[in-house]
């Protein structure tokens, strides 16, 4: 892929992060109003502000615009307009632009796919990992520890279903650390989660690898490998996706994927007997 192409799926995976408009709660509303307008849940100005970006860079430079009102907020400085910041945009924004893309695809089973779009997972590291990178830097001050810093946050991995066999998983940026990457550091896994697969509940060290890249001309050329899924791992990424629905999932072939259902019953409390075949 390109860097235009890869902006074009980027871009995709943004409006699938924020296209599918759901009720909040009463409490999520009260929080909300506390916060600020700023932090109030607007989805067609998030859509119509992805949507205005044609460029990587011009998205970019969104995500650097929200940034910079959070510090200066987080400051006390004095901030201008509203409008001026979208904070959902901006988690969104954060979370897909400081990944890095894998492509999975499946054998013989099925992704479901829930109105939201995609299903998020946040495992045993979750804040962990930031503040153990942020730990790192000051004991190294090592400039590439500070890129890295900058870059994730407490998702592990969100992953957009793009058909019945066909997915896009965004990982944080972290989990280089653990591949055969630029960052060459040597980690040492919790003993709790001593292997990739039980911090991730999916794949190896080979399965997160992030692309290759080469340079064409003067673009960038990012090189991917398709990874195959394992039935374990399309029960555990469907799981997540019906965990995060609001109201509908959609599949091709419901017998198909009784075993997601089933396993969906470990990752959320409601109730899915709507999702029973008889």
């Amino acid at each position: 892929m390109t860097r235009d192409e890869l902006f074009v799926l980027k871009k995709y995976l943004v409006v699938c992060a924020v296209r599918y408009k759901f009720e909040l709660s009463e409490e999520e509303k009260r929080k909300i109003k506390q916060l600020g307008p700023a932090f109030e849940v607007d989805y067609d100005k998030c859509l119509n502000e992805i949507l205005a970006c044609e460029t990587l860079d011009e998205i970019f430079a969104l995500l650097i615009k929200f940034e910079e009102y959070l510090f200066n907020l987080l400051d006390g400085r004095k901030l201008g307009e509203s409008d001026d910041a979208n904070m959902p945009l901006w988690s969104e924004l954060k979370d897909i632009l400081h990944s890095y893309i894998i492509f999975v695809k499946t054998r013989d089973e099925q992704f479901l796919i829930p109105d939201v779009g995609r299903g998020i997972y946040q495992g045993p590291l979750g804040i962990t990992k930031t503040t153990s990178v942020i730990d790192l830097f000051y004991k190294t001050h090592d400039p590439q520890i500070a890129q890295l810093m900058q870059l994730i946050g407490p998702r592990d991995y969100t992953i957009y279903p793009l058909s019945k066999n066909f997915a896009v998983i965004s990982m944080c940026s972290f989990f280089k650390l653990l591949t055969d990457s630029e960052f060459h550091y040597n980690v040492k896994m919790p003993e709790d989660y001593p292997t990739v697969s039980s911090l991730l509940e999916f794949g190896d060290r080979n399965m997160i690898a992030p692309p290759k890249v080469r340079m064409k001309g003067r673009d960038r050329e990012y090189i991917y490998d398709i990874k195959y899924l394992t039935t374990k791992d399309v029960c555990h990424f469907n799981s997540l996706m019906i965990g995060e629905s609001k109201r509908y999932i959609a599949c091709a072939d419901i017998n198909k994927i009784q075993d997601s259902i089933e396993t969906a019953q470990d990752y959320t409390k409601r109730d899915l007997q709507f999702l029973k075949v008889d």
